[in-house]
């Protein structure tokens, strides 16, 4: 211990930095800002000194597990001065490494430490009384937590800037004095932001490893199964997996949202744009490309306040496809990338001058108008959203919305239905594809203008409250619960990338995957595993989903089982109870009939005789097709967790303890297994990056479960999912029918409506008696 302090006293006096004697100068009483795994975060304000005033103080939070396992606080303890030195060490060593290793890995983009008080005089030892303390306190840098959906609503500049930080900050850790520097956790809660908006990591975490995977073969090298074209080297290592790993991430992360919807941007700046996101997206660009690009980006990048709806100029028509007339002031560019036949034939200013836009054009006459989906809108001739109700949506032509090319108006009435965000959409005539329209989905249809050759179609809330989509779609009842959802939309797309990560396919959606396994060619089926249960009948096969897109095969599963324990209609239900919420804990799963001949290519099996026999033949229907469900195979990308973050309680606590952000998570978990009454896992919870997901749901809603409850007497529940079921049940929504749905092949089981209704009352009952119990605030924590 002696050393140690010694040390330490003259690396403060080497670097300037703060000792115990700035600590006892901090104001009294200092706020708890945070919690993370291991240790408090206070915001304290210096009464005296140059540094500050506002500074961050860390602490250790100890792991009594730990300690009593290294027999240091418990009855086996042994008593002298050399254990204490030791239990001391123990009980700090992992913050005071992190505080070391950000001193020595210091950069403009990592958060500063100040100092280190290893407290041993008595007034430092009083003053740590005002904290939760093992006796050990960091000051470091202050800033304001990182949101990033309020960063989302910066100017561009701003957040253009941020981003380019942010990769500086990626290679500045590709070759550091220790070498190349993987951090695990680059979510937005791990960055701060100081007086002057530049944004800063908080820590690199208490796993530090420098060195690079070891490998046999190039695939070994994939990055989340992703190819980003690093080699197996000679030396058996993935030379620059480090650096592409954190490029990954941050570019998942963060970088994405913040590089969405540029504005004002002239040609260059369009180019230069196209180019990073296309690389961070394909995974294609090295750190120090993206970091060069970044750079001319800001370089040529214009300095106009943000404006979400500027008016374009004459030069930025040339590189759009279609030019548009939404509003007669203020007019957003669908930048699409093939007209510029159009173009060359008109010349812009032509087209400026001459009013060569889409309101001078007639639609032409549309065969589709009175097909089915059509008929769950109404249609208004000459009106259109000028600069409104515009959000974005993936795969769309343009950043600033949700613009689609396609062939008919039925189309844009297809994903508009699929589409909860989506209440109206708006077409308009293509200028080079002729007799092709451009539809612009909109989340309002408040306060048409009047727009001459502009068609809108609004949703009709009284024939879509019945209309079902697609069975992946998770459709729900909009005049009960779509306002809510409607307001989640930000957190529930962000939660959705994350998810799709864990299926090996960054930046798509559900819809996407839904559109591979219900029309992907299957192949190769192989280990059938029978379902569980006394006589089971079917089962379920590995297969390949070989796509036109000409991407990789996706590993899924095809299971088709019908009882005693296990039903595919469970695993339908469960998604749709998952997306209902906005939890994200389930993969993708669809509904697919796969015909006689699909079965007999991707060789399923047959009844040949001798051991040989179909065990799904009960489930096959007379022309030899069978009903079932694909969900993408994750088990390879998932690991197993043995302990859930939440504690474990025999009934309601006494005093509310504020949980952190990773419980939350596994609180949201939590709910999902209970109300699909999913059997408690006893080897342990599959987990993605630390988030605890379920890849088994098809003996859901079989038999009922108290197990969950225990977890649920902490009083601490998620914002959005009791939300949202509290209004469910206040408005008497048809949650069962919703979750349930109408699968046309599947059989459900038989105590599903009473075990959902059951368990949902009881989850209800006990968010009941924590409100009233300890207050609204305490108890229903906002994750954003």
């Amino acid at each position: 211990m002696n050393d140690m302090t010694v040390t330490l006293n003259l690396l403060s006096y080497v670097d300037s930095l703060m000792t115990c004697g700035d600590f006892n100068h901090v104001s009294a009483q200092p706020a708890l800002m945070s919690t993370t795994i291991n240790s408090y975060i206070y915001h304290g304000v210096m009464t005296t000194g140059s540094r500050g005033p506002d500074i961050c103080l860390e602490t250790s939070m100890v792991d009594i597990d730990t300690l009593i396992a290294a027999k240091c606080g418990s009855s086996q303890s042994q008593r002298g001065k050399s254990n204490r030195n030791r239990c001391f060490l123990l009980k700090n060593l992992k913050l005071m490494r992190r505080a070391l290793l950000q001193m020595h890995l210091a950069h403009n983009s990592v958060a500063k430490v100040l100092g280190i008080c290893v407290a041993s005089s008595r007034t430092s030892l009083k003053k740590l009384e005002e904290l939760k303390s093992a006796g050990v306190v960091i000051m470091r840098e202050f800033g304001r937590p990182f949101d990033i959906v309020k960063a989302q609503l910066w100017s561009w500049e701003a957040r253009l800037k941020a981003a380019y930080q942010l990769l500086g900050l990626v290679l500045f850790l590709s070759n550091t004095p220790l070498g190349s520097v993987p951090i695990l956790d680059w979510s937005p809660s791990n960055f701060q932001l100081d007086s002057a908006n530049n944004i800063k990591i908080i820590s690199f975490g208490d796993h530090l490893e420098t060195n690079e995977p070891s490998c046999t073969q190039d695939h070994h090298c994939r990055i989340n199964t992703i190819s980003t074209g690093i080699k197996c080297s000679k030396t058996g290592l993935c030379s620059g997996y480090n650096s592409m790993s954190n490029l990954y991430q941050v570019s998942t992360s963060i970088l994405f949202d913040l590089l969405q919807n540029p504005t004002d941007l002239k040609n260059d700046s369009l180019h230069l744009h196209a180019r990073l996101i296309d690389g961070l997206s394909a995974s294609s660009i090295t750190v120090r490309e993206a970091h060069l690009v970044a750079q001319q980006l800001v370089a040529t990048t214009t300095q106009n306040t943000y404006n979400e709806f500027n008016t374009p100029k004459k030069d930025d028509v040339a590189q759009s496809e279609v030019l548009f007339d939404s509003s007669y002031h203020h007019q957003p560019v669908v930048v699409i990338n093939d007209i510029q036949d159009f173009v060359a034939a008109h010349g812009p200013s032509n087209i400026m001058e001459q009013g060569v836009g889409l309101g001078m054009v007639q639609f032409s006459k549309n065969p589709n108008n009175h097909d089915s989906r059509l008929q769950m809108f109404n249609k208004i001739d000459d009106k259109d959203f000028p600069g409104k109700h515009d959000y974005y949506c993936p795969n769309s032509k343009a950043e600033w919305g949700c613009i689609k090319s396609l062939q008919t108006a039925e189309e844009a009435a297809g994903f508009c239905l699929a589409d909860i965000k989506c209440k109206a959409f708006v077409t308009i005539p293509h200028l080079r594809k002729q007799g092709w329209i451009i539809a612009i989905l909109k989340s309002d249809s408040t306060k048409p203008s009047h727009h001459p050759g502009i068609n809108l179609y609004v949703k009709d809330r009284n024939k879509t409250s019945s209309y079902q989509t697609s069975l992946d779609s998770a459709a729900v009842d909009e005049s009960c619960v779509a306002g809510l959802i409607e307001m989640q939309h930000v957190e529930r797309r962000k939660r959705e990338l994350k998810l799709m990560q864990v299926c090996g396919r960054v930046g798509w959606n559900d819809q996407q995957w839904s559109d591979v396994m219900s029309t992907a060619h299957i192949h190769d089926a192989q280990a059938f595993k029978p379902a569980h249960g006394d006589s089971p009948i079917g089962g379920q096969m590995s297969v390949d989903l070989l796509n036109p897109a000409k991407i990789a095969p996706l590993s899924s599963i095809f299971t088709a089982k019908n009882g005693p324990l296990e039903y595919s209609a469970s695993q339908i239900s469960v998604y749709r109870l998952d997306r209902l919420l906005g939890i994200y804990k389930i993969l993708p799963a669809v509904e697919r009939v796969l015909s006689r001949v699909e079965l007999a290519e991707a060789n399923f099996p047959v009844d040949i005789g001798g051991n040989m026999f179909d065990k799904f033949k009960p489930l096959k229907r007379s022309d030899g097709s069978l009903s079932g469900v694909i969900i993408p195979s994750a088990e390879h990308l998932v690991t197993l967790e043995h302990y859930i973050k939440v504690p474990k309680l025999d009934d309601v606590t006494a005093a509310v303890t504020r949980f952190n952000a990773r419980q939350l998570d596994d609180m949201e978990y939590l709910i999902v297994g209970h109300l699909a009454s999913i059997p408690f896992p006893v080897r342990g919870h599959m987990s993605w990056q630390g988030r605890l997901l379920f890849t088994k749901t098809d003996s859901a809603f079989v038999t009922g479960t108290n197990e969950y409850l225990p977890y649920f007497y902490n009083c601490q529940f998620p914002a959005g999912p009791v939300a949202l079921l509290r209004s469910a049940l206040l408005n008497s929504c048809a949650l069962l029918e919703t979750i349930s749905g109408a699968q046309s092949n599947l059989e459900l089981p038989a105590a599903m409506g009473k075990i959902f209704t059951d368990h949902l009352n009881k989850l209800i009952e006990i968010v009941d008696l924590c409100v009233a119990k300890f207050g609204e605030d305490q108890v229903i924590i906002n994750l954003s």
